[in-house]
């Protein structure tokens, strides 16, 4: 099994550099930061695997990694200056001694993930810049990269990762969205859909007309599709949990969850029912009505 890691930028400004510095988080969730009077060379942000709870009450923004392992990261981010974001990784032992640092001019690059390391950090370096736009960081196995091409939908919390390899099953997996760091683990090569989702109804109707178009798309139709939970499912309200009943309303070859389990009142069952169809309703009514408005255009 291996694990993609989707890491934000988050909310905790601990980590930033703050001084005369401009924070701004748009509806996307992207960042922009400006601080004209940076000097090169300094770190705009630090994201880190140590747990300080205690000294600063910031939790771990990075995951665990493997030993010995190959990883790869990918920065989906710009700055206005045309200079290559820098990115620096330390490797740190149960000391607090540096073990190897490791820096990159690229968005993408690869490290082995050193034995002994303790914890981890990955800096954002400043480059002459009087402003970047971060979205996301992606890391995960070597293999992953190699065997997967892997999109993101930022706008709507959505990951595609189709196996270069072609298989016509597919797996929407339904987790719930974490403020830093989400991950998705893949067992088998066949093409992942990763919903993050969140208590947004609006999101969350794009995010299911997404998905739809997208398989009407990429299968026609055809091809098995499982809903599966994610480590973070049973964490979601029930409200939320419900998005999985409406995928076999909308895709008629698509497979109930897996263990599903939900205990209710006959008044309740009734009250989801309705929740659920009218959300599976939305959906094709909102492709309908597009596809209408082309016609006419």
């Amino acid at each position: 099994m291996e694990t993609l890691y989707f890491i934000k930028w988050g909310r905790d400004y601990v980590n930033n550099y703050n001084y005369g510095s401009e924070i701004s988080f748009d509806s996307k969730g992207a960042v922009s930061f400006s601080s004209p009077l940076m000097p090169p060379g300094e770190t705009i942000k630090t994201w880190s695997s140590k747990i300080a709870f205690h000294a600063k009450r910031t939790s771990p923004t990075l995951p665990l990694l493997s030993h010995d392992e190959e990883y790869v990261f990918f920065l989906q981010g710009m700055n206005d200056n045309g200079f290559t974001l820098k990115i620096k990784i330390e490797f740190f032992d149960i000391r607090d001694e540096k073990i190897e640092e490791k820096l990159f001019s690229e968005k993408k690059g690869g490290f082995l993930f050193p034995n002994g390391t303790h914890y981890y950090q990955i800096h954002l370096l400043n480059t002459k810049h009087e402003q970047i736009y971060f979205k996301y960081l992606l890391i995960g196995e070597k293999r992953i990269f190699e065997r997967y091409k892997i999109k993101v939908n930022k706008e709507v919390n959505l990951l595609f990762l189709q196996p270069k390899t072609f298989n016509e099953q597919v797996k929407i997996v339904l987790n719930k969205k974490r403020p830093v760091v989400n991950s998705f683990s893949l067992r088998e090569e066949v093409l992942y859909i990763e919903m993050l989702c969140e208590k947004n109804e609006k999101k969350t109707l794009r995010q299911l007309i997404e998905i739809f178009r997208f398989l009407q798309r990429k299968m026609g139709g055809n091809g098995e599709i499982l809903i599966q939970k994610g480590a973070m499912f049973h964490n979601m309200e029930i409200a939320m949990q419900e998005i999985s009943q409406v995928f076999p309303i909308l895709l008629p070859n698509c497979q109930e969850l897996e263990n599903q389990s939900m205990i209710r009142e006959n008044r309740e069952e009734i009250r989801s029912s309705v929740r659920v169809n009218k959300l599976a309703y939305d959906v094709l009514a909102t492709i309908v009505g597009n596809m209408k408005g082309r016609k006419k255009g």
